[in-house]
């Protein structure tokens, strides 16, 4: 079943951004939702406010000119992941193996293991035997499985198969391809087969108090069903989730013409970490909240974009097309990470930059394809079709495409639109660009979207880097009925929490504010800074090391900074942070003031 929802999601990928207001629908919200209590494992059940129809506004910071003095440099991990590459002989090292939670593994945790073997072309997945051993114990005994991330690459994933136990230690790990050497083709060295790596258990009480005995708590509403984990950022603000979730849904539905049903409710996981773009969604949306979501973007827009995801189930297509999925859920979010001219930013990508992907070959092969620029192309053409031809159309043209056999992609999505339009991909491709030609275009519309790709281009540099499971493309994403059912939380609570870290993450969220408010510069600024940090390894930048150094002043004190804002204007430079207490998970405001090339505390 894990395996079956995996393969699914391969179909649906989110994006994030800001919702800067909303438009009313035709679908009312209910007056007073219904309160239903959940039966299940390791879930309290729990009464709601009524929901509001008006999501919360959340005004970026200013940020004001950095200091210059430079802290001592420190260095930076170099390491990227080792990603799977083509080979003629099945292999496997301790770098393809990744166990979950990460970054590391505490008594109580129940392990998952990603293996990404190099597996030649002729050899089936299904078809090759793989024991994980611990300790010389045999846990698993399996085909190693057709599991696919995003970018295609056929990995093997045991999800909650090692119980660590309530004892701290060390423990040895095999992985062994084909143990019994029955493969002869595509298998020349058998000595290769084996990975081995050493795990460290650690005692749970090392965790953050909050982060210790974490449950699932579920609130239900008028349409939707929210699970939080105790101890988070989204279980502090559930409140004001609360009210935000079903305006989203209500927005979403009327987006694609789908009403809302309060007998099957939208059901929505919140997580403390960030995981791609932010979450993922399948029968079920997963959405990273987390104080510090180096993401960017805002959370209105994610939840409406997600739940046109969940509920366009409700149209009935035929096939899923990636392209025509994500297209159709920005498209009806009104844009990708915020509100915007979705017909001038892609006429600006178009006829300003060289970065254009023709529709043919996004089509074909969307996920690898540079994120912002899928999306936006995607969006476009879809509201282009609406815009012109009419949403029914558009809609009743999403619900019947279907792959045809011997056909690309491209060219099957091809006979769909002139089935319904007409005219092929290409003639309403050349068409859409005659139509983009004759729109104005701004300097500002082309520097943001630049900036945008710039942002989540290094942002994605630095996850692989730091946090290279929540790269969008190479992650794991858990099923999250399944997490819910077996009382699973420390695969998608803990993240990594090192000053480096804490630094580099304040460095990109500022910058997502800086673009959001449109201070071009400010955000150039931070973005440079961040990339001469990960180029050269060290936080020998002044930007970057001024940063470091305040996430080392709030730890110093026991706490973990989450929003950093550096103001120069006066004689002496000050910082305010907010910062979260690891025993109770609340915001705590601090002012820092820059005295002899060192971050004080003064509040």
């Amino acid at each position: 079943m894990f395996r079956t929802f995996a393969v699914l999601l391969l179909l649906i990928l989110i994006t994030v951004g800001c919702k800067l207001e909303t438009t009313p629908t035709p679908f009312a919200a209910a007056e007073s939702p219904s309160v239903v209590t959940v039966a299940s494992t390791n879930v309290v059940s729990t009464e709601t406010t009524v929901p509001t129809t008006s999501p919360p506004t959340d005004e970026p910071p200013t940020i004001a000119p950095i200091p210059t003095n430079t802290p001592v440099p420190t260095t930076v991990p170099t390491v990227i992941p080792t990603e799977p590459v083509a080979a003629v002989d099945l292999a496997i090292s301790a770098e393809n193996v990744t166990l979950y939670p990460v970054p590391q593994l505490y008594t109580g945790d129940s392990a998952t293991f990603q293996i990404a073997a190099q597996v030649p072309d002729n050899l089936n997945p299904y078809e090759i035997p793989v024991q994980i051993l611990v300790d010389g114990v045999v846990i698993v005994n399996e085909p190693l499985g057709g599991w696919r991330n995003l970018n295609g690459d056929t990995m093997g994933l045991f999800q909650w198969v090692w119980d660590v136990g309530e004892v701290v230690g060390d423990h040895t790990i095999q992985v062994i391809l084909d143990p019994n050497d029955v493969i002869t083709e595509g298998d020349s060295d058998p000595d290769n087969n084996i990975a081995t790596l050493d795990v460290s258990i650690l005692s749970a009480s090392m965790l953050p108090q909050v982060a210790q005995n974490q449950v699932w708590e579920t609130y239900v509403t008028a349409y939707s069903k929210i699970h939080v984990v105790t101890g988070t950022a989204a279980h502090r603000d559930k409140d004001a989730l609360i009210e935000m979730v079903d305006a989203a849904v209500l927005e979403a539905a009327n987006a694609i013409n789908v009403p809302p049903a309060i007998d099957r409710k939208v059901e929505i996981f919140f997580v403390d970490r960030v995981i791609g773009q932010g979450g993922y969604a399948g029968g079920a949306m997963v959405i990273s909240y987390l104080d510090r979501n180096y993401a960017g973007g805002g959370l209105y827009e994610v939840l409406v974009h997600e739940s046109i995801h969940v509920l366009d189930a409700n149209l009935e297509p035929r096939d899923r097309f990636t392209f025509l999925a994500e297209g159709l859920a920005v498209y009806g979010t009104g844009g990708h990470y915020k509100i915007e001219n979705l017909d001038q930013r892609v006429a600006g990508l178009l006829f300003d930059t060289n970065n254009y992907v023709p529709l043919e070959a996004l089509i074909n092969d969307f996920y690898p394809a540079q994120h912002e620029i899928g999306y936006l192309e995607a969006g476009a053409f879809l509201k282009f079709l609406a815009d012109n031809y009419g949403k029914e159309k558009l809609l009743n043209f999403y619900k019947n495409v279907t792959y045809l056999a011997g056909k690309s992609i491209a060219e099957s999505m091809s006979h769909a639109l002139v089935r319904e339009y007409g005219k092929t991909l290409g003639q309403l491709e050349t068409e859409w660009h005659a139509y983009l030609q004759t729109l104005p275009r701004s300097a500002d519309s082309a520097v943001d979207l630049t900036l945008t790709i710039n942002y989540y281009d290094l942002m994605r540099d630095y996850q692989l880097r730091y946090d290279p499971t929540a790269h969008y493309l190479y992650a794991w994403l858990p099923s999250p009925q399944a997490m819910l059912e077996r009382g699973q939380t420390a695969s998608v609570t803990r993240h990594p929490q090192s000053v480096e870290s804490v630094a580099l993450e304040a460095m990109l969220e500022s910058a997502d504010h800086a673009l959001r408010s449109a201070d071009y510069t400010q955000t150039r600024a931070l973005l440079d800074s961040i990339t001469r940090t990960l180029n050269n390894g060290q936080f020998i930048d002044p930007l970057a090391a001024n940063y470091l150094q305040i996430s080392r002043t709030a730890a110093a004190l026991g706490y973990e900074a989450q929003d950093i804002v550096i103001n120069n204007v006066s004689a002496q430079p000050q910082a305010s942070i907010q910062a979260t207490d690891p025993a109770t998970n609340q915001l705590i405001p601090l002012t820092l003031i820059l005295e002899n090339a060192e971050w004080i505390v003064t509040q």
